[in-house]
């Protein structure tokens, strides 16, 4: 049997182990993006700890500008959204926007996908105009920052010896980084609002640093820290890998606060994010074990506040959402050549680098009268045969619900409602909506639906087994029934 699919949001996740900031703040609420196969949906946590979700937004990154209004790179739909607490605004138009920063004058920095083994940055406005760009990183960043003059640092992926700087005119300058790492440890970077960096590399020294990347004083640690981000009243926030501890630093080094992070202890443990919100309480966002993805809240005495596990986070290992793959590959180009996207065979749980890999498929044409209308489906899965399947519908597309066992892959690309709530019970809402694939791994049937969704465009997608038990699903097509 198919296992029965958990009926919730798999919401945010940050795109690598790792990535510092996956969530962002803003007069004390927190904004989590989505992963690929996330519920479709934007969460927001306000400073009461009420969790409020926006649906049909599918954010990989933010940018929250001076007057608290969120920008979100919405991959999924090729657009930057514009949101308000209230929600969606308005949006700008745009081709896979991967990352979004924000300056002082209002302005954002938008990175698009890599090609040719150079990453593409644009400064546009709040209406999409373009100031500045493409600027051409030559590497893949594993951190941005923007500092108080509106440049944009990238911290490159496999290199802790260099920093790239673009100005607001798109100049760009390659910066060598001053100090050494004691090992391969990730640069984490904090940009001040008086001009100045501090930056944190794994040792026990955090140091700040100038406009020109160049250090100006350092402060002594207890233990060696790997993060840092700005705290309040000019305090640091940081965390030590060695200690698993997060402490509140001020800026002559003396230890204001600290306390342990109450995770398991294993090797599996990543944190991606600390934050220390305006009423005191602090932000941890990462994973508590593979694919136990958590964002906690706790006081300065390491109580926690609330617990939001999947509402934002790092991943344990390795590139489980295909995010990565989308980062460094454009999302409508094909690496393996099988005539599938890259953005459907992972939205899908195939392999976009195997072209043995090939996604199953599923059409849908619907005939009839108003009133009288029907849907016909046809499904191949040539690696299922002889496998369970059943058809969910949603009224609502591009979004993603996590099955049951929590699979990091696939999900079933459609957004709740209740048509998928009822879809993924059993039996099927319809006894044409389910069955066993054939020797050849195909299916077809014929729905009727009658007037209960006449004139109305749903979105359906095939659900099945695999010869390892872990259930797939097709990418999700679009009907309109007469």
């Amino acid at each position: 049997m198919l296992p029965r699919v958990l009926l919730g949001c798999a919401c945010a996740v940050a795109i690598l182990a790792g990535v510092p900031a996956a969530f962002a703040q803003s007069g004390g609420d927190v904004w989590f993006p989505t992963t690929t196969f996330g519920g479709g949906q934007l969460v927001r946590v306000d400073r009461d700890g009420v969790v409020h979700t926006y649906n049909g937004i599918q954010a990989s990154s933010f940018a929250i500008d001076v007057q608290g209004k969120l920008y979100a790179a919405d991959t999924n739909h090729d657009e930057i959204a514009i949101v308000t607490q209230a929600g969606k605004v308005g949006s700008i138009a745009w081709t896979d926007p991967q990352s979004l920063r924000a300056c002082a004058d209002g302005s954002l920095w938008v990175r698009s996908v890599a090609s040719g083994g150079k990453t593409p940055y644009w400064r546009i406005d709040a209406a999409g105009t373009v100031l500045a760009g493409p600027a051409l990183v030559p590497t893949a960043p594993v951190e941005e920052v923007v500092d108080a003059s509106g440049a944009l640092w990238a911290l490159p992926y496999f290199d802790t010896s260099t920093v790239y700087r673009i100005d607001q005119n798109g100049t760009i300058t390659t910066i060598a980084i001053p100090f050494a790492s004691p090992s391969f440890v990730t640069l984490s970077v904090a940009a001040m609002s008086d001009g100045t960096m501090w930056a944190a590399n794994g040792t026990n020294t955090i140091r700040r640093l100038n406009a020109s990347f160049q250090v100006i004083s350092s402060i002594t640690t207890s233990a060696p820290m790997n993060l840092v981000s700005p705290g309040r009243a000019k305090t640091l926030v940081t965390y030590s890998a060695t200690t698993r501890r997060v402490y509140a630093i001020g800026s002559n080094g003396v230890e204001l606060r600290s306390f342990a992070l109450p995770w398991p202890n294993s090797t599996s443990v990543t944190v991606n994010g600390v934050r220390e919100a305006p009423d005191g309480s602090f932000w941890v966002d990462g994973t508590k074990g593979i694919f136990q993805f958590a964002a906690d809240r706790f006081d300065v005495h390491g109580n926690v506040l609330g617990s939001y596990g999947g509402a934002g986070s790092g991943l344990a290992q390795g590139d489980v959402t295909g995010r990565l793959i989308l980062e460094l590959a454009p999302s409508s180009a094909d690496l393996d050549g099988d005539g599938v996207s890259n953005r459907v065979e992972v939205v899908v749980g195939s392999n976009p680098l195997d072209v043995a890999s090939v996604p199953a498929a599923m059409t849908a044409v619907s005939s009839g009268t108003p009133g009288a209308g029907s849907v016909s489906i046809q499904i191949h899965a040539p690696a299922s045969s002889n496998q369970p399947y059943f058809v969910a519908l949603s009224l609502l597309g591009r979004g993603g619900v996590k099955l049951d066992p929590p699979y990091a892959t696939p999900s079933v690309p459609l957004g709740l409602d209740a048509w998928l709530a009822l879809s993924l019970r059993a039996p099927p809402l319809a006894p044409t909506l389910g069955g066993v694939l054939d020797a050849n791994g195909d299916a077809s049937t014929v729905t009727p639906f009658g007037s209960v969704l006449s004139g109305m465009t749903v979105y359906l997608s095939a659900i099945y087994a695999t010869d390892s038990d872990v259930p797939a699903a097709t990418a999700h097509v679009a009907v309109t029934l007469p």
